[in-house]
């Protein structure tokens, strides 16, 4: 069998443990942000075609992938990454390939025809309404009050969502016209987790729930640090979550053979679990690292046979070590990182991996060096959600007095040499 994979993950060099015959069945299309620093010659003969594409995400790589298809004889369009869950499936219906089909993509993309579904079979959803203009968003915030979250249908974690909490910001929710409906959320304020695991044909799997230290919200807009750690099996929350995901998959149309889930929601203050949304591909940060940590699995390669009709292995019951993470990313503003530290001195750790650079200048966490450290760390068994927090909040402040950024320097900093603390 021949495989096409679309692919714009750091994974090349995982793929001959989860495929070992690749070079004869695999052809890989992928962003050159994926090659690392060795280059396309690195990869050469590790597969049975290699192209890499400038511009990924142009129009013009469907029609190199149809051509692909069609040279090497390809079975099955394989995909990793949420942008491409879409162009896949067109490319499947137009090229008569098995595989998650269009309206299973769009159900998992589309949040308006996500929470749609999920709230008609009975999942609490955020009250929500696709608006066209300035008057339409005003109406929406008289009914449902402010704050309320404005987003594209289609966008990825938080990035270009806003939050608007004034009639002013109403009236200019973007810096230029809007060049597509809009979906308008009311705001809804409480704790957020997430469910990550593996679905089959609207039945879940695998999963397991964690909770964020800080939302979604607060990491990509205030400068809030990603601080996650994995439920214990004892906590109440743990059963209600995995029931609210279960709920949420079989009311959309899922894809056929395993793929991974990313599922967010919120715990509200009068104790409702509340769908924010879900994605048919692994979690992005770190979550797939940690992950495989604790249950032996790796979403994006679980994920990857699945698409290729093959089987996947399972943990047995009772055997997830549960694991946390934390990224740093740069901060929204303008700032200079003064001090790094070279070592995490907490208990538990596992990993600690430092890669900010000292003295450098960095302009918000979309800049080109996104993140400058990430931490991996074991949790004890057993123990209640406070426990949880706790040591989330541990790692937190651990940081918090252990990094130093500057935020006065308006000047360009040339590079410094690191000064590790």
């Amino acid at each position: 069998m021949t495989l096409l994979l679309l692919n714009r993950r750091p994974l090349l060099d995982r793929l001959a443990s989860w495929f070992p015959d690749c070079a004869e069945e695999l052809v890989v299309v992928t962003d050159p942000s994926a090659l690392g620093d060795a280059g396309p010659a690195a990869w050469s003969g590790r597969f049975r075609h290699l192209e890499v594409v400038d511009d990924y995400a142009a129009p013009e790589t469907g029609d190199l992938v149809e051509r692909l298809v069609r040279a090497h004889a390809v079975e099955r369009i394989l995909t990793t990454a949420e942008s491409d869950v879409l162009r896949a499936a067109r490319l499947r219906h137009r090229l008569g390939l098995p595989g998650q089909t269009g309206a299973s993509a769009l159900a998992y993309r589309d949040k308006q025809v996500m929470k749609s579904l999920a709230g008609a079979a009975g999942v609490p959803v955020a009250p929500m309404r696709l608006v066209h203009d300035g008057a339409e968003l005003a109406d929406f915030a008289r009914e449902h009050g402010l704050p309320v979250v404005v987003k594209a249908v289609d966008g990825v974690a938080c990035l270009g969502q806003r939050v608007l909490t004034d009639q002013r910001s109403l009236r200019e929710p973007g810096t230029g016209p809007w060049p597509a409906p809009l979906l308008a959320e009311a705001w809804i304020e409480g704790d957020t987790f997430h469910v990550d695991g593996l679905m089959a044909d609207g039945a879940v799997l695998l999963s397991h729930p964690s909770r964020y230290l800080n939302s979604q919200w607060l990491t990509h807009h205030g400068s809030a640090p990603l601080v996650s750690g994995m439920l214990a099996p004892d906590d109440p929350l743990f059963a209600r979550l995995q029931r609210a995901v279960r709920d949420v998959v079989r009311a959309l149309p899922g894809p056929a053979g395993a793929c991974a889930f990313h599922a967010e929601f919120f715990r509200t203050a009068d104790d409702r679990i509340v769908l924010c949304e879900i994605a048919c591909r692994a979690g992005g940060g770190s979550i797939v690292e940690a992950f495989e940590l604790a249950t032996g699995v790796n979403l994006h390669g679980a994920s990857l046979l699945g698409q290729a009709g093959r089987a996947v292995d399972l943990p047995g019951p009772g055997t997830v070590l549960r694991h946390g993470y934390a990224t740093w990313y740069p901060p929204v503003e303008t700032a200079t990182l003064r001090r790094l530290p070279r070592h995490c001195p907490l208990p538990g750790t596992v990993k600690y991996v430092p890669s900010g650079r000292v003295g450098h200048r960095y302009h918000g966490p979309d800049s080109p060096s996104h993140r400058v450290a990430d931490l991996f760390f074991r949790l004890p068994d057993g123990g209640t959600g406070d426990g949880l927090t706790d040591r989330l909040r541990e790692v937190d402040r651990w940081w918090a007095g252990a990094a130093q950024w500057d935020f006065a320097d308006a000047a360009e900093v040339p590079a410094a040499r690191p000064e590790h603390a």
